[in-house]
């Protein structure tokens, strides 16, 4: 099932055919504590929150409800719709067997803090909610893990949510998400600044199924922190991500003990390697570029690392330097399949990290994000496969229907007659010189204004030379006015 097919059809099932018959409650009209509201509620019922903060822990109870703020697409009013956990437990707890729908949407969730085995920002224990349009920031997680949300026996969902800065207390595992004995589901999610004293800074999944889609990881990890999203005793799928700027000791992506199938995500500019894998892992259509190992003194390009006796299989895909940058142990076996490519994937602006004017002292160094888009000429550019699916389960389609941004998959865009899938998160879409996702005059402003430039005099100019003929001239300009609308 496409991801945005999913979306709608989780939404529409959990919520579609009773809304129109739901009773709605207004706070602080109604009620003066979030809590109250719930207690008071019926199944079927819409609990709309109006920007404040709510300093409660509070609790579904079981409850097939929505709980909302007044615009969850809108950011200020997620922003300032706030659950404060005031350091007395979970914001917010699903423990007796909600379903999905229960729905949790709009509202940043904060201060949260454990208490005893559990805790965090969100609490899921045994339960199923939808989790959408939520700030999940500043949250401490218990001393197993789940800073951020916190799910074991769950089968949630989590949509289009920042989880942000939530800090392990002597936490090893999940320092944004922990998921453990779970099926769940993270799309169209930012996880940035989250922290953890073990594996899986951003997300960590045990014994678990997971469907990771359209994910920014950032800004995630530590000295102290082994990976970003780690994988162990799981299946899962990961697809349509970026991640990069994170400081891992030794990995970015941990596989370990799982089948773990990634495509169409780009892993680069992050400390640490840039995936570690065994078993039976599938990379299909990824980027992974100038990601650095600071095992040793002195750091070391380090793109892949496979080790057990799985075998992991890679094709379609750009890595840098493979050479100095691939590594397996004697036991293992890496499959290279067709369509591999070893060059420079030709990023619109590379991240890069900033020594803070102190070279020596890499503790005080920070990422400068960049912008991971494929610049016209890419040699990712159409240069994937349409083909991602995992042949035992053909009913599930994992090639995303858009690219991390929004734009369509698949796009022709080496403008050949043939569209195919573009290597990476992001699809290019020809002539589209502002990256905005469509072809429209502002693109022809540009392309006129660097008209006569040298491409590699500036991005700008790289950009506005459409058809990558190392000139900007009047055919850019013409490619791109035939192109208006697309």
């Amino acid at each position: 099932m496409r991801m945005h097919a999913l979306i709608t059809a989780i939404v529409a099932s959990a919520w579609l055919p009773a809304i129109g018959l739901a009773a709605k409650i207004n706070l602080p009209g109604d009620y003066t504590t979030i809590q109250a509201a719930i207690d008071a509620s019926a199944d079927g019922d819409v609990i709309i929150v109006s920007p404040g903060r709510y300093i409660e822990n509070i609790d579904f109870k079981g409850k097939a409800i929505m709980l909302t703020s007044i615009d969850s697409s809108n950011p200020e009013i997620v922003e300032s719709t706030i659950i404060d956990g005031n350091q007395a437990g979970p914001c917010v707890r699903f423990i007796t067997g909600e379903s999905m729908s229960s729905i949790l949407m709009g509202f940043t969730i904060t201060n949260g803090h454990w208490i005893g085995e559990s805790g965090s920002g969100i609490e899921c224990f045994g339960a199923s909610p939808l989790i959408m349009d939520c700030r999940i920031v500043a949250n401490q997680g218990h001393r197993f893990g789940g800073g951020g949300i916190d799910l074991a026996l769950s089968g949630a969902c989590i949509i289009r949510c920042f989880i942000g800065w939530n800090t392990p207390i002597l936490s090893r595992k999940g320092g944004g998400i922990l998921c453990y004995h779970s099926d769940i589901a993270i799309i169209d999610c930012i996880l940035f600044g989250n922290s953890v004293f073990g594996d899986g800074a951003a997300v960590a999944c045990e014994y678990s199924s997971m469907l990771i889609s359209g994910i920014r990881v950032e800004g995630n990890g530590g000295w102290s922190t082994m990976s970003s999203i780690s994988f162990y005793h799981s299946t899962g799928i990961l697809t349509d991500a970026t991640i990069s700027g994170n400081t891992c000791h030794l990995r970015n992506v941990e596989i370990g003990y799982s089948s773990i199938r990634i495509s169409n995500t780009t892993i680069t500019d992050n400390i640490g390697a840039g995936i570690l894998a065994g078993q039976d892992t599938v990379i299909i259509n990824c980027i992974l570029d100038r990601n650095f190992s600071h095992m040793s003194l002195v750091p070391q390009p380090w793109n892949i690392g496979v080790v057990g006796a799985g075998a992991v299989s890679i094709s379609h895909s750009l890595i840098s330097d493979i050479e100095h940058t691939v590594s397996k142990s004697i036991s293992s076996v890496i499959a290279w399949g067709p369509g591999i490519v070893d060059t420079d994937p030709m990023f619109v602006r590379p991240g890069y990290w900033d020594d803070a004017g102190t070279p020596d002292n890499e503790f005080d160094d920070f990422f400068v994000a960049g912008d991971y888009h494929l610049l016209p000429g890419s040699p990712c550019i159409d240069a994937g496969t349409n083909d991602v699916d995992n042949p035992d389960t053909p009913e599930v389609e994992t090639l995303p229907a858009t690219d991390i941004s929004g734009l369509r998959r698949v796009i022709d865009g080496d403008l050949d007659g043939t569209a195919t899938v573009d290597i990476g998160a992001y699809e290019h879409l020809p002539g589209d010189v502002n990256y905005d996702g469509k072809v429209n005059v502002l693109d022809l402003l540009i392309v006129r204004n660097s008209l006569g430039r040298d491409p590699a005099s500036s991005i700008e100019a790289r950009k506005a030379d459409v058809n990558a003929d190392g000139t900007v001239n009047v055919e850019d300009l013409l490619l791109v006015r035939g192109r208006l609308g697309k």
